[in-house]
């Protein structure tokens, strides 16, 4: 940790230099961080290439901070920079009226509970923990209370071992890798490998739920995520959540699995790309989200693979969903269907993402799964629906995916979930 808060520092360093220019710092800012995480990534790549088990990577933690700083400039620029008149209601909510002092900058810049890892937390959210104003609230009823954050973080802390556990148990029975090797794809049948796949998938997850929980965990025992009270007058310390575990693995649309995957990096894009591009949001979103991961060739790919696969799930929604919707039973085969395709489509899609290997995720797009990820999206885009007399009956059903088409800007889920 000592060592990633070492290589970390410049970035810090360099962006306070340019606080005062705040017409322009968001800019600054932006270009700063992200050049110096570029470089981190690249460094990555080429270490990679010659050793595919190095350990010693800091981008992670590179990312975090590149979303804390980008994010920031951008609150401070909404501050001060801009009318207020002209801010949407969340960038009221999140701007920064003042510059902050050195102190508060490195502070929120290295907290700890969120730095290897994550979740990101936006500056406003994390002075009022400091600050300690959620110390002492009304709840619902008028009544004021102390608050106490020990039950939700023991919970996840619970929870965050048990993800380890299944991890542990199961992660070198099932590699991921595995799906992506020549050997195992002559000598296996078709649906044993899209089983494999799936499983493999799961249990990957596990590891990313494991890590997610127990920094919201510790984040929580600090005292940073407390969100208000739910409709039972409970407190609710869902603020920073970063995944929702059931409704990731149960989603009903890949728009749904991906708004309820890395939330907060979902609020990050839209915050600071898509709210703010006033041309082809999606486009300047899906092309940050994609450098902002790292340079791997197969990223690219995974991520036009998410592009196209929303585009024809958007499609299917806008024709087909409204013929389902006469009855309970239709609504549930509908209901049943989509759950299916979408756990096929995001399974054929992060696969190769998680293995990083470019030849490997190919072998497995293509001699593996039959390249069916990318030829049934095609062939419902080509579809001519109307033509076949499957016309949009709801023209709100037209519009009711936006924005579906970016992979990470979906995220503006509830925070009720109780997965």
């Amino acid at each position: 940790s000592i060592q990633r808060l070492s290589r970390c520092e410049p970035v810090g360093q360099s962006c306070n230099l340019l606080w005062h220019h705040v017409s322009s710092c968001f800019s600054h800012i932006f270009a700063v961080t992200m050049g110096i995480l570029f470089v981190v990534h690249i460094y990555r790549v080429s270490i990679y290439i010659a050793d595919s088990n190095y350990q010693n990577d800091v981008s992670g933690s590179m990312m975090v901070v590149a979303q804390r700083l980008s994010s920031l400039g951008f609150s401070i620029y909404d501050g001060m920079g801009r009318k207020q008149d002209d801010l949407t209601e969340n960038q009221k909510e999140q701007c920064v009226r003042r510059l902050p002092t050195f102190l508060e900058f490195f502070s929120y810049s290295f907290n700890f509970p969120g730095f290897i890892l994550g979740p990101l937390c936006f500056y406003n959210d994390y002075i009022a923990f400091i600050e300690g104003r959620h110390s002492l609230v009304k709840d619902n009823a008028g009544v004021m209370r102390e608050t106490s954050a020990m039950p939700s973080a023991m919970l996840k802390f619970v929870k965050g071992l048990l993800f380890l556990a299944v991890y542990s148990a199961f992660a070198s029975w099932v590699p991921i890798h595995r799906n992506g090797q020549p050997d195992f794809i002559n000598s296996t049948p078709f649906f044993s490998r899209l089983l494999f796949a799936y499983v493999s998938l799961v249990v990957v997850r596990m590891r990313y739920y494991f890590a997610w929980t127990i920094a919201e965990g510790g984040s929580n025992a600090a005292g940073l995520g407390f969100n208000g009270f739910d409709e039972k007058n409970e407190e609710r310390w869902d603020l920073i959540v970063n995944v929702w575990p059931l409704s990731t693995e149960f989603g009903l649309s890949l728009k749904e699995v991906l708004g309820f995957w890395n939330i907060q990096t979902s609020k990050w894009l839209r915050r600071i790309c898509y709210d703010r591009m006033s041309y082809q949001p999606l486009i300047f979103t899906n092309v940050l989200s994609a450098t902002w991961h790292g340079f791997y060739p197969i990223y690219y790919l995974a991520w036009a693979t998410f592009t196209l696969m929303t585009a024809a799930s958007r499609k299917i929604r806008r024709h087909i969903r409204p013929h389902f919707q006469h009855t309970r039973t239709l609504q549930l085969v509908y209901h049943g269907l989509t759950m299916l395709t979408t756990t096929l489509a995001f399974n054929y899609s992060t696969v190769p993402f998680l293995m990083l290997n470019f030849h490997a995720g190919l072998r497995y797009w293509i001699i593996s799964m039959y390249g069916f990820g990318h030829l049934l999206p095609f062939m419902v885009l080509l579809l001519p629906f109307n033509a076949l007399g499957l016309k949009t009956r709801n023209k709100h059903m037209t519009t009711s995916m936006e924005p579906a088409s970016s992979p990470h800007v979906g995220g503006t889920v509830s925070a009720k979930r109780s997965d």
